[in-house]
């Protein structure tokens, strides 16, 4: 739900998703930085270090690189599985790098539909797990379970804001519908409304004065044909506003009734 829907006093945590873009960014870059820095201050600055601290440089640019996606269908798949690639790479050279399966994971689950996403980090799941088993030696469930967890919930999370993000847009055309009818009722009601109370009032007044006194029936009427002009040109105002797209059958329409009064 919204937060405007919420009851008083309570307040969701998960940032909006442009806030929560610009967090993973920096969570991603830290994450980077500290398992590079923590591979090369373990093993040294040798040739497989340079590959790594390469890779590393590669995967900060390839993830900065996600919201100049050009607009071809082909582009976004290609994307995932490049940084799925290149994040793999890392973590089986220098383990500490699963750590940034988080807002990879976030990444793809923003870029391709959600299905074949939840594959994509389920075979993420996977390669953590086996790069931790790998550099322990003995088997430990906790490394299955662990990121199986942290998986299921990263998952969960995303489905929940994207659930929110469609409730929010729902509650916003509601909104506006309901603006609109609101406004709508409010032009009809101060124009038209008045305009055709106008017009029974002049015609009435036409009326009695028919045999008595014809001038002031003619100028009743005229006033009163004046009015519904002005009422019809206002009529096909409000219908432009509803319907922009083709009114002119509708115009036709008003003015044949409009005619025929």
């Amino acid at each position: 739900m919204c937060a405007q829907s919420q009851p008083s006093g309570v307040r969701g945590i998960l940032a909006p998703v442009a806030r929560l873009d610009l967090w993973l960014h920096v969570v991603l870059v830290v994450l980077v930085v500290t398992s590079a820095v923590r591979y090369v201050m373990r093993h040294g600055l040798g040739l497989t270090g340079v590959l790594v601290l390469l890779g590393a440089v590669g995967l900060v640019l390839a993830y900065s690189a996600r919201s100049l996606l050009p607009g071809r269908v082909w582009w976004p798949a290609t994307w995932v599985t490049g940084i799925v690639v290149l994040w793999t790479a890392l973590t089986i050279a220098a383990p500490s790098f699963a750590w940034c399966a988080v807002p990879v994971a976030f990444a793809v689950l923003r870029i391709i539909p959600f299905r074949p996403a939840t594959a994509v980090v389920a075979l993420m799941t996977l390669v953590v797990a086996g790069s931790w088993l790998r550099i322990t030696g003995t088997f430990d469930p906790t490394l299955i379970a662990g990121p199986l967890g942290i998986a299921l919930v990263t998952t969960i999370a995303y489905r929940a804001l994207e659930r929110t993000q469609a409730d929010l847009a729902e509650e916003q055309h509601r909104s506006g519908v309901l603006a609109e009818r609101t406004r709508l009722s409010r032009d009809i009601h101060d124009s038209v409304g008045q305009g055709l109370s106008s017009i029974n009032l002049l015609l009435q007044a036409a009326e009695q004065s028919w045999t008595t006194d014809p001038q002031a029936s003619r100028e009743h009427v005229g006033t009163a044909a004046a009015t519904a002009r002005d009422g019809l040109d206002e009529v096909r105002r409000v219908v432009r506003d509803l319907a922009p797209a083709d009114v002119s059958n509708v115009e036709s329409a008003l003015g044949q009734v409009a005619r025929e009064a």
